[in-house]
């Protein structure tokens, strides 16, 4: 009888080590996948950043239409679906008067709003900002590099024979 104990107690001991082992496991996959969810939101927010600083520097979007309407899909581009990390971020655009003549700093702040803040609002999980140089310029106002003189014009690439 005590042999079958000590089986019943080893039994019960490597039970219990492999129920610990796989709670570990679990935990740690659990924490790698909301790594990579955190990283996803935070490239997203990134993407977006940059993308609306970009819009605002070659005249798509006005200082107006960054501040108003962030967040609202360009026509331009035709209807597509949002993914859902998308819908969830939002911009807030400031600008500031910048001591460079003819430049503004801007700042775009990335929010998410599943994730709150210590004051209870979104929280801001990107920051962006730049020296842009806004306003509406002429083609022609830019002067031609000296690199670019003689050359001959941009003709349409050869297809290689192909219609």
């Amino acid at each position: 009888m005590r042999r079958a104990g000590g089986i019943l107690l080893e039994v019960l001991i490597s039970l219990a080590l492999f129920i610990g082992a796989a709670l570990a496991i679990l935990r740690a996959t659990s924490q790698a996948s909301d790594s990579v969810d955190r990283a996803a939101i935070l490239q997203r927010a990134v993407d977006l950043a940059t993308t609306r600083m970009a819009e605002l520097q070659v005249g798509l979007v006005s200082e107006a239409d960054l501040r108003s309407e962030a967040n609202q899909p360009r026509a331009e581009f035709g209807a597509f679906e949002f993914v859902e990390a998308e819908q969830r971020l939002r911009i807030e655009a400031v600008m500031e008067r910048s001591p460079y003549e003819g430049l503004t700093l801007v700042e775009l702040k990335v929010l998410d709003s599943e994730r709150s803040a210590v004051d209870g609002g979104a929280r801001t999980i990107f920051t962006l900002r730049q020296l842009v140089r806004l306003g509406d310029a002429e083609p022609d106002a830019y002067e031609l590099d000296e690199m670019l003189e003689g050359l001959p014009p941009a003709t349409s690439p050869d297809l290689g024979g192909m219609d």
